[in-house]
């Protein structure tokens, strides 16, 4: 089993690399069940690939490149300024991020409260109009 870097909670960490079922679910203390809720970060070493579609007077296909440095660059820049529009901290590049939810909530469930929150929005809204409903809504899932 291979090793990878880790940040957890600002402290440097190496840990396995994820198998089949995932990303690891670190907490402050530690991996684990008992953990606290946390976010983690890896150094981002796949190899990832950006999705082309490639249109002739035949026909239509999909093809798949690898991801230049500039499409990086236009992603991190692209998520920075949607978080820099809602206040919160901007993302370093070059990681993958992971949160653990608290309590007992999943993923799904995180999901649902958020697509629900802004299910009557505009298709087209800026993400800083969707904070009230999102906000409102994991107040109410996280119990607060």
């Amino acid at each position: 089993m291979t090793e990878f870097d880790v940040e957890v909670n600002g402290l440097a960490a190496r840990h396995p690399r994820p198998g089949p079922a995932g990303p690891p679910r670190h907490g402050r203390g530690g991996p684990g069940p008992s953990a606290r809720p946390g976010r983690a970060r890896c150094a981002e070493t796949r190899d990832n690939q950006v999705e082309v579609t490639v249109c002739d007077s035949i026909a239509e296909s999909t093809i798949f490149v690898p991801r230049t440095a500039d499409d990086q660059e236009n992603t991190d820049e692209s998520v920075n300024s949607y978080l820099r529009d809602l206040g919160l901290p901007q993302r370093l590049s070059g990681y993958r991020w992971f949160q653990r939810p608290p309590g007992d909530l999943t993923v799904k469930d995180i999901d649902e409260a958020v697509y629900a929150a802004i299910r009557d929005l505009p298709r087209d809204h800026h993400p800083a109009e969707a904070v009230p409903a999102i906000r409102a809504a994991l107040a109410q899932s996280y119990g607060r």
